[in-house]
């Protein structure tokens, strides 16, 4: 008979708490989420992509483009649709 397993979940405030590793946690319904520090290849991108972003922008008078991490927070909690066994 297979065991039930208790998976931990998180808020946003305890996320924040972690200590900086270099990694990337998320909170997406109480689920956390890790990912590893983009490589070079995507950082490339990523530059290159907000370049030309920032370029029409300015020309077009419309805003600015912040090609960095941001720390954001969903305005309304979103129920989870993952069920424990």
């Amino acid at each position: 008979m297979p065991m039930s397993t208790l998976v931990p979940r998180y808020t946003a405030d305890e996320v924040r708490r972690f200590p900086d590793d270099r990694l990337r946690y998320e909170v997406i319904r109480g689920d956390l989420v890790v990912t590893p520090a983009p490589g070079t290849a995507h950082q490339r991108a990523v530059l290159e992509l907000a370049r030309r972003l920032q370029e029409y922008l300015k020309t077009h008078v419309i805003g600015e483009a912040l090609p960095a991490p941001l720390k954001w927070s969903s305005p309304r909690t979103v129920p989870s649709n993952r069920t424990s066994s």
